[in-house]
């Protein structure tokens, strides 16, 4: 027996809905879109309208259509739409970043886990066979080691290193804090060259 596909309600009229959310879901076999939320009657309409689905501008009314809500607006609408989605016992399709704020966004992560729905985060391709290749083949990488600091300010003030240091030459600075590695550079052109100077004056 085939199940019923899920149905999806929309929040938001805007080009990615347009171009992504709402032709994607509409396509099934496993999704449909049954409604549209938007501010603007108007906009909501001329989405909805290509896929036969409920346009409105009450977000209430969208949650009485659907399984799950797929947000398409601004991370400040989001974040408020989708506590409300998922106290309605709604999975919830979001797009990053998830709220404007870290406290906002903690307290969504917080209301999803509480209702304890399904949630997910926009990864455009995440899940493509060629970023799925890339991701296996980092785990295996070595790490790198952090490039050295570059100081460039004009002083001849001449600086001790700090106690235990090692691998670095004096900068010439007043910065009792920059130091470079001793790592030799390739040499400036001689256009642009300055006169040359020992480290520390």
């Amino acid at each position: 027996m085939t199940e019923a596909p899920l149905r999806i309600g929309l929040a938001g009229a805007g080009p990615w809905a347009h171009a992504m959310h709402a032709p994607t879901f509409a396509a099934g076999p496993e999704t449909t879109v049954t409604a549209v939320h938007v501010r603007r009657a108007e906009a909501a309409g001329e989405l909805a309208g290509k896929y036969g689905a409920v346009a409105t501008t009450d977000f209430d009314e969208l949650l009485g259509t659907c399984d799950a809500v797929a947000f398409a607006v601004r991370p400040d609408i989001q974040a408020d739409l989708a506590k409300r989605a998922a106290r309605a016992g709604k999975a919830v399709l979001l797009e990053k970043p998830v709220a404007l704020t870290l406290p906002a966004a903690r307290e969504l992560a917080e209301t999803i886990e509480s209702a304890g729905v399904v949630s997910q985060l926009v990864l455009t391709k995440r899940y493509l066979p060629a970023t799925r290749e890339f991701l296996e083949q980092a785990r295996s990488f070595p790490p790198s080691a952090p490039a050295p600091a570059t100081c460039t300010a004009p002083s001849s003030a001449a600086i001790s290193p700090p106690a235990g240091a090692s691998n670095t030459a004096r900068c010439p600075t007043s910065a009792p804090t920059c130091w470079t590695s001793s790592k030799p550079r390739s040499a400036p052109s001689a256009r642009s060259a300055p006169p040359a100077t020992r480290p520390g004056g």
